[in-house]
């Protein structure tokens, strides 16, 4: 006698659940703690060269010691990040669908817009740091510096900035590298297919979000703008190339980081799924 099929209980289904959103917040931070070892010094050289207190001819730099300041909290910051990322996707895709319901494209694209926004007040707070520090005032002294002059408001300038260049992030190696390495795998290798999707992804995200990131690193590092009167500022004064203040090393870094973790995050989340 062939049985019926197989309904799982109100309290399987929530372990089940939960133990994709563990899988998930593992993975991302995974995903962000290697891309930040490999990339870190793409951020140190986009960000000297999107800094006008650093003269032109002292922006780059081969001096590791430079290149890799303040990498440990960054990797510190990014971890919780990417995790807040990646299971802000998981949170809402496993809590509104199922396997008979799954997201849209377009539903896709929306959670991972909205975890990358979120995660804002994360890396928001921590790039404003990193990015004031000096080799006299490390990251911590940094903190304090930004406390003492201006209260816990301090810490929110170029918010609105980093949230929507986290979104275009998120959506790029959460939604655009997976989608595109699909898309390449029938033309490629998997490993071919992982890397032109990656790179591909990445290009376009750092193109879309690079204006973002030159303002609110801009408003970072000193300018008491609001997020539109600055750009209105910028445009007037540098035109669009004052937008794309160190592209070449933030879109390099983008490229890898949406490459890199979005392979990682992939990787890792189907090994962790089964097991957890």
């Amino acid at each position: 006698m062939q049985n019926g099929p197989e309904f799982k209980s109100d309290s399987d289904s929530l372990q089940e659940k939960k133990s994709i959103l563990g899988s998930s917040l593992a993975s991302g931070g995974i995903a962000g703690a290697v891309e930040v070892l490999i990339d870190h010094p793409f951020w140190t050289l986009k960000t000297r060269y999107q800094d006008d207190r650093i003269p032109p001819k002292e922006k780059f730099t081969f001096n590791p010691s430079v290149l890799y300041r303040g990498w440990l909290p960054n990797m510190s910051s990014t971890i919780p990040v990417t995790a807040m990322q990646v299971g802000t996707v998981a949170a809402i895709s496993t809590f509104r669908h199922d396997d008979h319901n799954p997201p849209t494209e377009m539903e896709k694209i929306a959670y991972n817009a909205v975890g990358g926004g979120f995660s804002a007040t994360i890396s928001g707070p921590t790039e404003l740091i990193m990015t004031q520090q000096t080799p006299e005032r490390g990251f911590f002294a940094t903190m304090k510096h930004i406390y003492a002059n201006e209260g816990l408001k301090g810490f929110g300038r170029g918010m609105a900035g980093t949230a929507i260049r986290d979104a275009k992030f998120t959506v790029g190696y959460g939604f655009a590298a997976p989608y595109m390495k699909e898309r390449f795998s029938q033309l490629m290798s998997e490993g071919q297919a992982s890397m032109a999707g990656g790179a591909v992804a990445g290009v376009a995200v750092g193109v879309l979000s690079q204006p973002w990131d030159t303002l609110k690193t801009a408003q970072q590092t000193g300018s008491p703008l609001p997020l539109w009167a600055l750009a209105k500022e910028k445009l007037r004064k540098e035109g669009i190339s004052g937008m794309y203040k160190g592209s070449v090393w933030r879109m390099s870094r983008v490229a890898s980081a949406v490459m890199i973790m979005g392979e990682v995050n992939q990787r890792v989340s189907n090994y962790l799924k089964p097991k957890i």
